[in-house]
């Protein structure tokens, strides 16, 4: 049996508050050490330098939207993030480290 339309609009939005909530763990922990969050993330310093430099809100809307996997990012980092977040299992890590809403 497939899931419903309803039940993948569910899943949508879940997966979008997980990202939302990577991308805002990523950043605080850009801003703590930026150096360790490169190496953590697999991404490069520049790249971590660009996320440190994006305001919050402006990542909030990037992970939010619902063209996550279209949408060109203003800067690279936040491509890589996303790619790295798809690929891997840190949507686990940000499950455990996502701050409750």
């Amino acid at each position: 049996m497939y899931p419903s339309n309803e039940n993948l609009k569910n899943l949508l939005e879940e997966s979008l508050r997980i990202q939302a909530s990577a991308l805002i763990n990523i950043k605080q922990l850009i801003d703590e050490d930026l150096a360790m969050a490169a190496t953590i993330f697999g991404i490069s310093v520049e790249d971590a330098k660009a996320i440190k430099q994006a305001d919050l809100t402006s990542l909030q809307k990037i992970a939010s939207t619902n063209h996550l996997f279209t949408i060109h990012a203003k800067h690279n980092a936040i491509k890589s993030i996303i790619e790295n977040l798809n690929s891997t299992h840190d949507f686990e890590l940000a499950k455990l480290t996502s701050v409750e809403n």
